[in-house]
């Protein structure tokens, strides 16, 4: 298969009979990431499409349960999530493996590193939130995000009729979507937004998640809104930690939080940039996965970096 291609995969059929969605980018013999995608997503959520060649990186993305083609998986939580990725990793022979989380995908890779440490080389994370029964976790979120998440965790079905509208925007009207999208996101964000490969890649992404409906979508964000299962503080795997300085979606106190609470975490913010800062840089953070070189990331003039050597008291 020449390199760059993107492999197609028939799903895999998980222990309990539901049926696992995924494709693999970059080289076969590549070094092996699996990417998580936000919420909502698919498996066609790729920020840059030439990346995993660029960085010799086998990327496997995934439909995460009940979006794509993916089946529901009713009431899970973040802590079943790790066992389907270690069973495709079976499946795929790859006995170890990194993880990426972007956005709502966050969680889920602080998951694998929780529950499945022995099977992972690295662990990042993109403008991920933290849980959101930390201190203040929910300061200057965008508007209408708060009143959200109070709804997702205490009474998701009234979640409904949002999610609903939301889907039927992304599937018919996907401009109207995204142009309402653009209003919660900060200027930077617009700007990638309105990138004609930004729109398609995920015009194609968002259609392929909510193709048989929102359940999956009404389902993660309970999830994501109710308390995590495990603590982060309990990782004991090195967790790169990246964020925009300007993120209204999940606000850059969310990253600080996280990273004060994993003694083993750095923690990268992008100075200028919002939510969205991934799709230019998605080849360093793929490069600092990647084991040859994942230790010797280059310190750009754009990142403010921050280690545990002295925990800041603001």
């Amino acid at each position: 298969m020449p390199t760059g291609a993107l492999e197609h995969r028939t799903p895999v059929r998980l222990p309990d009979g539901r049926h696992l969605c995924y494709d693999c980018h970059g080289p076969a013999d590549g070094e092996p990431v699996f990417l998580f995608h936000g919420e909502p997503g698919s498996r066609l959520f790729l920020p840059g499409a030439e990346a995993a060649d660029r960085q010799g990186v086998r990327l496997i993305t995934v439909d995460r349960p009940g979006y794509g083609r993916s089946d529901l998986q009713p009431g899970r939580t973040l802590l079943d999530w790790p066992d389907d990725v270690a069973f495709l990793a079976d499946h795929l022979d790859i006995e170890r493996f990194s993880v990426l989380g972007i956005s709502g995908g966050g969680p889920h890779a602080l998951a694998c590193a929780y529950r499945i440490a022995d099977r992972l080389h690295r662990v990042a994370v993109a403008s991920s939130p933290c849980p959101f029964d930390y201190r203040r976790a929910t300061d200057n979120l965008a508007p209408g995000r708060l009143e959200e998440f109070a709804l997702a965790r205490e009474a998701p079905a009234m979640l409904r009729p949002t999610v609903e509208l939301a889907v039927a925007r992304i599937l018919e009207q996907p401009d109207a979507y995204f142009a309402e999208l653009g209003e919660r996101f900060d200027a930077s964000d617009g700007r990638l937004l309105s990138s004609s490969e930004v729109r398609s890649m995920y015009r194609r992404d968002l259609a392929e998640a909510v193709h048989a409906g929102g359940e999956g979508w009404l389902l993660e964000a309970h999830l994501l809104a109710s308390p995590w299962p495990f603590d982060p503080g309990d990782i004991r795997l090195p967790v790169r930690i990246w964020h925009g300085e300007r993120d209204r979606i999940a606000p850059p106190r969310m990253a600080r939080l996280l990273w004060r609470a994993m003694p083993g975490s750095e923690l990268r913010l992008a100075a200028g940039e919002g939510h969205l800062f991934f799709f230019r840089h998605f080849d360093e953070i793929l490069r600092s996965l990647v084991t040859a070189t994942g230790d010797r990331v280059p310190r750009s003039g754009d990142w403010r970096v921050l280690r545990h050597e002295a925990l800041p008291t603001a």
